[in-house]
């Protein structure tokens, strides 16, 4: 019985992809402490930008972390939170260097106020911030923006303060921002009062809700989850202790191990996996290099579920190959896995469409 065996070109041009990748890459040297110079704390604040491109640059440097913190006071960002904000932004990492420190210590800026202004206390600061971000956020949610707020830049002046808190949120109407809902949006708010209103204007930092794969409606224990099931929402937390599922193939044919709500995003632990082929199975198997794929018929040696690599025996001869399971009765062979040997010659195969299972 032959064996499959890897393909050295495929592993030289893996290598040849990512010293390219590499070549190009962005540096970001992260500063160990800092001072905050606006509202909002900035990756130009708190990193160095080096070797990129100058709109790479720019992008980079306006990314927002959180808001700065108040006068004598001092906050931390660490080097996982910046991956973080940048993945969730969509920055492919791979073409992103780090170096400096792992922990940026930010400090408040120096307070700049003149004897005769009236003292705003930390207090009021926040409870204008829970207000006026309250209203924008309903506002946001009920255009269906898919947007949150990330930071908030309140004027700093105590009579403006004192008339947000003074007037009734009930009677705000908001207005202002733009598609595509994200970055710095200048928001207007009109409050009513017995004395006629006023409009007070803030600036919000926005950015997209996270988005997780949630059920459509309530399922039962033991249901086996189709695509039908499935929706992309914006939700306004991930959990925190479970990765959530991203891939809804890896949920397709899966049995779920309890009642699951609607709209909640699914973790590993709500499901469990069930194989998609079983051992003695016929299997369509497709092996697809670039532009071309090749379709053949095998019959599989064990069961696997969704991402196995399981070995498959052709049904001429006695040649084994290895191939991931990707649907019912389906498997795939990619270039970085093992590929036929000469005894798999006399094959009989067709080409297919390289589309019909390489996207998405």
């Amino acid at each position: 019985m032959s064996v499959v065996r890897p393909v050295n070109l495929a592993i030289f041009l893996l290598g040849v992809m990512i010293s390219q990748s590499t070549a190009g890459a962005a540096l970001i040297h992260l500063r160990s402490q800092c001072t905050a110079t606006s509202t909002v704390v900035q990756l130009r604040d708190i990193a160095e930008i080096r070797d990129a491109d100058p709109a790479t640059a720019q992008r980079l440097a306006n990314v927002t972390f959180q808001p700065a913190p108040g006068s004598g006071r001092k906050t931390r960002v660490r080097v996982e939170d910046v991956k973080s904000r940048l993945q969730a932004l969509g920055e492919n990492l791979a073409t992103v260097q780090f170096s400096g420190a792992s922990i940026v210590q930010v400090h408040g800026p120096q307070p700049v106020r003149s004897e005769a202004e009236p003292h705003v206390t930390n207090h009021q600061l926040s409870q204008a911030e829970r207000r006026v971000t309250g209203a924008i956020q309903q506002h946001l949610d009920k255009q269906a923006t898919g947007a949150q707020i990330t930071a908030l830049m309140l004027p700093r002046d105590a009579t403006t303060l004192s008339d947000l808190l003074s007037t009734n949120v009930a009677y705000w109407e908001i207005s202002g921002g733009q598609a595509p809902w994200t970055g710095r949006q200048t928001i207007q708010i009109h409050a009513s009062s017995p004395d006629g209103g006023q409009v007070f204007e803030v600036v919000a930092e926005l950015s997209p809700k996270p988005r997780a794969l949630v059920l459509r409606h309530p399922v039962a224990q033991g249901h086996v989850l189709g695509l039908q099931d499935l929706a992309w929402l914006p939700v306004a937390e991930l959990p925190r202790q479970q990765a959530v599922m991203t891939d809804p193939r890896a949920l397709v044919g899966q049995q779920a191990v309890r009642a699951l709500p609607e709209g909640r995003p699914l973790t590993e632990r709500d499901i469990k996996r069930l194989p998609l082929i079983k051992r003695g199975d016929t299997v369509t198997v497709y092996s697809r290099f670039g532009a071309v794929s090749i379709k053949t018929v095998a019959r599989a040696v064990q069961e696997g579920a969704y991402g196995d690599q399981i070995p498959l025996r052709t049904l001429e001869g006695n040649t084994t190959i290895l191939a991931k399971v990707i649907d019912f009765h389906i498997a795939e062979i990619t270039p970085e896995m093992s590929q036929p040997d000469h005894n798999q010659a006399g094959l009989k195969v067709r080409f297919a469409p390289a589309a019909r299972y390489g996207g998405q």
